[in-house]
This record gives structure tokens, sequence and C-alpha cells, in this order.
């Protein structure tokens, strides 16, 4: 028995509350859905994947060769077996297709083979001195990776056999993938050749957070949003991750409202007000404690592990807010893992994307909590920036998710920050009328000043532009003393 069609993922999947990633409203369209992810050094690609896999219609699978969320489920977890090959490459894979564009599927007794196209989004770090705008940029396009033939129980058939580089970290079924190596030494199960072809790279237009969107009435005459910041539990102190989150926010120089659930500082700036509540991870059940974040605030952090994108965090579609959202996973590989599950949870009928209401700050590789603390500062000093100049009606000075993308990018760049779901983006600055002098003190945070407004503006432009084109941001403002000579405070 032969058949052949092809599946639509959010149409399949996102019915059973699975985790999936964006699809488009119609299988086997031209307008493919994507990521939208924008980054200061990578860049997104789409992709053609092209694999065949074979599995035993027995037990769970006994329907696999009817049953199309089976087949949509092995099909994503073939594609995760290239995830080492291509990181060789020098690409970070979407663990979810954005569509799975065809489907021939055939029967031999209990044997089921399927073979599919699917298309999968990938990010790359930028390749050195090339703007990458076309395929044509691009130093190779078509690549070739070594999978199992049959990617269902792969560990329980293969042990350590086909594994490498897991150190400490204990193997299981669901993380085998991760250290999946076809070459270890031992390494026996059959194998097939997965084929793979950059078809188009995504367009990199300047955007915007969605200024007008965050300057909500917070009540006694505030205006601004709600901020939560959520550190799992460190690796060796619980509160370890609270506490240097605490630290850095303690440059707010802001006595905080402390509580048992946590930590409140109100930032208020020039018209724009960020309400920040960190907290405490060792109060409460911490997944409760996500979901009601997810469901309350605009602004939502995590700093944590991502445990193989097996977190259950952002897989809970009804804890979702309806409103615009900015959600960071400040985790390893986030980009890899949950961006298509922010994208199926914020998915409504208006907006099958799930971007229109949500902007998610995540990483390409893996990433450390030492650095999590200053990409907070950077979102938050960010959107202050933004929303202060957009308060006092001078659009134009507002950074760009670019901008607050390459200073995340200068806190790591080899952990490939970035954002996703923001590509369309509506917010765009409008001219702002002339002001005289410098639209801030220069030992402030704010929007980026003219460097003809102050001598020591335009020395420190000189030195670090960002604080002239971008936003002026705390690095902008050590930099009165390294650069300028002068004292701030």
């Amino acid at each position: 028995m032969t058949t052949i069609r092809s599946l639509s993922l959010l149409a399949l999947l996102t019915a059973t509350g699975a985790a999936v990633g964006c699809s488009s409203d119609t299988t086997g369209s031209e307008e493919l859905d994507d990521t939208e992810w924008i980054a200061a050094n990578s860049f997104e690609v789409n992709t053609r994947f092209k694999g065949t896999l074979t599995h035993a219609a027995t037990g769970l699978y006994a329907e696999l060769a009817t049953d199309e969320v089976l087949q949509t489920e092995v099909i994503a977890t073939h594609i995760s077996y290239a995830k080492n090959d291509m990181k060789h490459a020098a690409y970070q894979v979407n663990l979810m297709p954005d569509e799975i564009l065809s489907v021939n599927v055939s029967v031999e007794g209990e044997l089921v083979t399927i073979a599919y196209e699917a298309s999968v989004d990938m990010v790359r770090k930028a390749v050195y001195g090339v703007d990458v705008t076309t395929i044509a940029d691009l130093p190779k396009t078509h690549f070739e990776v070594t999978i199992p033939a049959d990617p269902v129980d792969v560990f329980a058939r293969a042990g350590d056999s086909c594994a490498s580089d897991y150190g400490s970290y204990t193997l299981t079924e669901y993380k085998y993938y991760y250290y999946f190596d076809a070459d270890n030494a031992g390494c026996e199960i059959p194998m097939v050749t997965g084929t793979i072809d950059v078809v188009s790279v995504y367009p990199n237009p300047t955007v915007y957070p969605e200024y007008d969107r965050l300057l909500n009435d917070l009540g006694d005459g505030l205006k601004g949003f709600r901020a939560a910041i959520l550190p799992n539990y460190g690796d060796d102190d619980p509160m370890g991750r609270f506490n240097i989150h605490r630290d850095a926010l303690a440059e707010l120089d802001i006595e905080p409202e402390v509580t048992t659930e946590y930590y409140r500082y109100t930032w208020t700036q020039e018209g724009a007000t960020i309400v920040i509540d960190l907290f405490d991870p060792t109060e409460g059940y911490f997944a409760n404690t996500f979901y009601e974040a997810l469901s309350n605030y605009q602004f939502v952090f995590y700093n944590g592990h991502s445990n193989y994108g097996h977190q259950p965090f952002l897989s809970n579609v009804d804890a979702y807010s309806d409103d615009y959202q900015i959600i960071t996973m400040h985790s390893c590989q986030s980009y890899a893992y949950y961006t298509s599950q922010v994208a199926a949870g914020k998915a409504t009928a208006d907006d099958p994307t799930g971007w229109v209401n949500a902007d998610m700050a995540a990483t390409g590789r893996s990433s450390y909590p030492s650095d999590s603390p200053d990409v907070m500062m950077v979102l938050l000093e960010g959107l202050m920036a933004g929303l202060t100049v957009v308060a006092n009606n001078q659009n134009e000075l507002a950074p760009s998710w670019q901008a607050i993308a390459k200073r995340m990018a200068d806190v790591a760049p080899s952990i490939l920050y970035g954002m996703a779901g923001v590509r369309n983006n509506a917010w765009q600055p409008t001219p702002a009328t002339p002001t005289e002098g410098c639209t801030h003190p220069i030992c402030e945070t704010g929007g980026a000043l003219d460097p003809t407004c102050d001598p020591c503006v335009s020395q420190i432009g000189q030195a670090d532009s960002y604080c002239t084109e971008s936003f002026w941001d705390a690095l902008c403002v050590e930099q009165v003393e390294t650069v300028c000579g002068q004292t701030c405070g």
C-alpha cells in the first residue's frame, strides 16, 4: 500500500495540545510562515529537508501508516537527529519544521516507510566579511546528513554506542539526538542519508518592539508595562540565579517592595514605567508561577535549563495572555526548542502565525547563567529607552530590535542572541520634532543622543556609535567617565 499527501503541522497538532511550530494556512502554500528571526551576528534561512524513515507499525505506532499526527511526530524526531551534522556546518536547526510539504507512505507487512520533504528554518552565524542577503552569498547551500533509519527508540537499540560528548550527563531516549554521533566507533544501527538544501535567506528589515502596545495604563497616572523575571533553581544554590538577577536590578537604584513571592521594582523615567517583579523560585511550584506570569505580564523573562526542549512552561497554550507579549527564554538553544511553542501558544484564527501578539528573545546556542542578568538589563534598558522617547513624541529615537539585539550580542557573541517573531512588527517611528540640546542628561539612560548636543556625547559617539545611533544605555553612561573624564552621581 502506498499513499502520498502533505501535512499541515498547525492544523494537525495545535488541536492536540502538542508543542508545534508555525505552519502555513494552506498545505503546500508558497507563502510559508517562519520564526521571523532577526539578530546582529546571525541570520535565518529556509531549507528543504528530504528524508526517508522506517518504523514498525506496532504498539503505540500501530496506526503509523494512516495517523498523520504519528507521522508528523516521527518525522520531527527524524529531523532532530540532523542537529549535530548541521551544527558542524554552523547552522542551528529549528527542531519543529514549518511545514511537512509531502509524505509518501508505503507499507510492507508491519514495516512502514515514510519518504518526506519538510520546510525547516535554521539560524546560521554570520559569514565573516559578507552581508548575506541571498543564497548566492552563502559558501554552501547543499548538505547531506547521516541519521538513523528508524528514529524511534534509538537509545534503546544503540545504548551509548552512537553518542558522544555527553560527559557526566545521563543518556535517555528523549535527549539522545542531542549527543548523537553516527561516526562514533561501534555505532552500528542502520543509517540513511538526509539532504538539506537552503532555498532562501529571510530578509532583515529594521523593525521595532510594539512600543505603542507597551504604554498601558498601570494606575496612579503611570504608563508602561509589567515585567516578570523568572530565574529557575540554581544548580548549586537554589537561590543562585535569583541572587544574580537581584544584584543586576540593584543597578536601577530602586528600593524594592519585598513580598514572600517576589521583589518588586517600580522603575519610572520621563513619563514611562516598568513594574518589574523578580520571582523567588523556591516559593510555590515553579511551573505554576510561570503560567501565572505568562497570563498576566507583557514581559516574561526566564533563566534556567532548556531540558533539551522538554520544559513544560511554554507548551500550555491556555496560559498565554491575549495581549502583546515579549517572552525571553535565556536557556540553551531556545531558538531551536521554544520559538515554535510560543508561536503555537499565541496563534489564533485571525493570526495563525502566532507572532502578531508575541516577540521572543532567544539563544541560538548554549547559554550560561552568568550572562542572563546582563541580557535582562539590555532588554529592560532598551525597552525603557524606547518607551521614554515615544511617551515624549520623539519616536525617531526609539531603538530598533536590531539595535537591542546588537547589545545582547555584545554581552556574549558566541551565544547568537536574537529576536523571533518580529520581522513583520507594525510599529514604526515617525519623524520627531527637532529639540535643542540633549534630549536627556548624559548620566541617565534613554534614547540615542545627538553627537552635536554635547562635546562628551560627540566623543562617546566616536568611540561607540551605538550610543548615538541606537540608544544611550548603561554602557554609554559608564563612558561619560571612562571617555570624557566626567563623573556621574
